[in-house]
């Protein structure tokens, strides 16, 4: 396959996401990385050109996404990529069937972070680790991403509520008491007046990667399971104290930037470890009941 042909094809696209799409920086290269992917596959396996391409050769794709992956949603979700790479080659009347799957009824248990770990984490006095407990905080308190932080300026703490704009939509979201207090602190001891808050070593906004290995460092340093911690994993923990207080499931998509609530419910699953403690809980009702 040309190098140079393939370079300017997958330049192209990227320009196209950021500036057309006006998707952010990390799902961009996600798509343009699935992209190039599929063009190798196409030139280097199949021998043939982007205007060869129909709906049978697609299909021939996802068979071959089924020999090399096993999980259905990583399948899906790299046929999902691939046809936004399609709409932009002018072929996005090409759709193949998604693999069926069967919807989880619960969350697998040690993936998220627990409430008692996020409060040991709260207790790091190490200063190197201050920014980390910080980004655990926002996450934690407002649900934003972590793509998101760089936006959080100082006049918006004061305002009492933050700005983001993400995957083409603006949306507000609240600081409640705690988290506002806790930032003015936190910019008051910095001498932060204006801008962005959360910035790095060389005053610049972190990177979803770098906001990642930060937590990693932080969980480390308390003792807490790595993988469980992780910005996402804050940005649950928030969904699941939010519903639980507000049961508003229209709202708190709202704050998370769901477009369809189905997407929020899937923050709301239970682990099959909480599902057997309510059981366990319910059964010594009846058994009290019964009794009775």
């Amino acid at each position: 396959m040309n190098e140079k042909f393939l370079s300017n094809k997958l330049k192209e696209f990227e320009e196209y996401l950021l500036y057309d799409v006006e998707n952010s920086d990390y799902t961009t290269k996600k798509y343009v990385s699935e992209a190039k992917k599929f063009l190798i596959w196409l030139y280097d396996v199949k021998s043939m050109s982007i205007s060869k391409i129909d709906k049978k050769l697609i299909v021939e794709y996802k068979k071959y996404l089924q020999k090399i992956y096993t999980n259905p949603d990583t399948i899906n979700g790299k046929l999902g990529m691939n046809h936004v790479f399609l709409k932009y080659l002018g072929k996005g009347d090409i759709i193949v069937k998604r693999l069926k799957t069967v919807k989880r009824n619960c969350k697998p248990n040690g993936r998220y972070v627990k409430e008692i770990d996020y409060k040991i984490l709260n207790k790091c006095t190490n200063k190197k680790h201050e920014k980390a407990v910080i980004v655990v905080n926002i996450i934690a308190n407002t649900g934003i991403r972590a793509s998101e932080i760089g936006q959080i300026i100082y006049e918006m703490v004061v305002e009492g509520k933050i700005t983001v704009k993400n995957k083409g939509k603006i949306r507000e979201i609240p600081l409640n008491k705690h988290i506002k207090r806790y930032l003015l602190k936190y910019c008051k001891k910095h001498n932060i007046t204006t801008g962005p808050i959360i910035l790095n070593r060389k005053c610049k906004v972190y990177s979803r990667s770098g906001i990642w290995r930060m937590l990693k460092r932080l969980a480390e340093e308390m003792g807490i399971d790595v993988k469980t911690v992780f910005p996402h994993s804050f940005r649950h923990l928030f969904a699941v104290k939010h519903y639980s207080v507000h049961k508003d499931i229209e709202a708190l998509a709202t704050i998370l930037g769901h477009s369809n609530t189905s997407t929020t419910m899937i923050y709301l699953r239970k682990t099959a470890e909480e599902y057997g403690i309510t059981m366990n809980i319910w059964h010594k009702g009846t058994k009290k009941a019964t009794e009775l």
